[in-house]
């Protein structure tokens, strides 16, 4: 099945290369084979690869977009100049491995106009019916403590409902896989766990001692649509924190259903403001719609379909808030939360896209300080 990867990167700069992982990621460039870099996909294969600013690099400018694989540059450059906003290839077949993971290296030429980056592809992993979800948290959990993050991130918090994200479908999660940029050392683990309704399930993984890294395979931990999903982390006291990269495996009831998730970094303001979508990290807003627009991949089907749409808040709402999920003619799926309501949903209506369509999450709220 088809998993399209979306990815921002809040703005690029004119100074030395910089690095930027393949997917789910919104802020600023990390060093070449950083930790949360390392998003670690399973054996499948990566194409139709597209990359976007949101402004022209300008006459004899340029911005070159390698793609490395494990820390070494690959056949995959793009390159946007002059006028152009937008370069994609249709180059097929760039093999990935298990525990695989890939960067985006970005060089300027002749001082081009900084701007948000995007960057999307599709992902098709070799054993039917899974997709992956791959994300990190930059922010180390505490040791000595037990706290929770956002799938597929928000920051580790001791307050598990500030984490907690309505899963969009049913599905079950198959494998749970976890890497640290340092081992946790002598004596010390970190234990990660999937939590569904606010409980704990089989998917743990541990990471001890001189480890990196741990797995934990053949689960059948069922989620039904629309049940809060959260990460639980417990470190040792006295341990070495460390940013943690996750991936699960999942299997969905409906076949060839993939997710999109992600979180707000802000508090909403009073006024409509625009997201990108997944940024699958925090994501910081603007009121200027150009500069959250994504656009997707080519779609092998030539479309793929947006059937449900989540959003919960940390607390309650203190307006009428309007969120819709639309594309570039403004087309979208909407849902008003109410005032003193913490979530909503639609799942009623469809938003189709063909290739290159762009999209992106609005919001209009009437009240400033709602938390999203």
């Amino acid at each position: 099945m088809q998993h399209v990867f979306l990815m921002s990167a809040s703005g690029l700069t004119t100074g030395a290369a910089e690095y930027y992982p393949l997917k789910d990621w919104n802020g600023t460039a990390l060093g070449l084979g950083n930790g949360t870099n390392k998003k670690r996909l399973r054996a499948g294969t990566l194409s139709y690869f597209t990359i976007e600013t949101a402004a022209a690099a300008g006459v004899g400018k340029s911005w070159t977009f390698s793609l490395y694989k494990n820390g070494v540059v690959t056949a995959t450059v793009l390159t946007i100049s002059g006028g152009s906003q937008t370069q994609a290839t249709q180059t097929q077949g760039i093999n990935v491995a298990d525990s695989d993971y890939f960067e985006w290296e970005v060089t300027a030429s002749g001082t081009p106009t900084a701007a948000r980056a995007f960057f999307g592809c599709i992902y098709e992993p070799a054993a039917g019916g899974v997709y992956v979800l791959t994300f990190a948290d930059a922010d180390a959990p505490t040791a000595g403590a037990t706290e929770f993050s956002r799938i597929p991130n928000g920051g580790w918090t001791a307050t598990e409902a500030e984490r907690q994200a309505p899963f969009p479908h049913a599905c079950t999660i198959k494998e749970i896989h976890a890497a640290v940029v340092t081992a946790p050392g002598a004596g010390k683990t970190l234990t990660l766990t999937a939590r569904v309704a606010g409980a704990d399930t089989l998917a743990t993984v541990s990471i001890s001692e001189t480890s990196i890294s741990g797995s934990t395979i053949g689960l059948s931990v069922a989620v039904t649509a629309a049940q809060l999903l959260s990460l639980s982390s417990v470190l040792t006291a006295a341990a070495t924190a460390a940013a943690v990269q996750i991936t699960l495996v999942i299997q969905p009831t409906v076949d060839n259903e993939a997710v999109w998730m992600g979180g707000t970094a802000n508090n909403l303001a009073a006024s409509v403001q625009y997201h990108s979508i997944p940024d699958g990290e925090r994501a910081e807003e603007t009121t200027t719609e150009g500069l959250k627009q994504q656009a997707v991949p080519a779609v092998k089907t030539n479309y793929l379909t947006v059937r449900k749409f989540y959003v919960r808040m940390n607390t309650v709402s203190n307006s009428n808030d309007v969120w819709t999920v639309r594309n570039n003619a403004g087309t979208g799926i909407e849902f008003t939360i109410l005032a003193g309501a913490n979530d909503g949903s639609n799942t009623a209506d469809d938003l189709t896209l063909t290739s290159y369509d762009k999209i992106n999450l609005r919001v209009d709220a009437s009240t400033a300080d709602n938390v999203g």
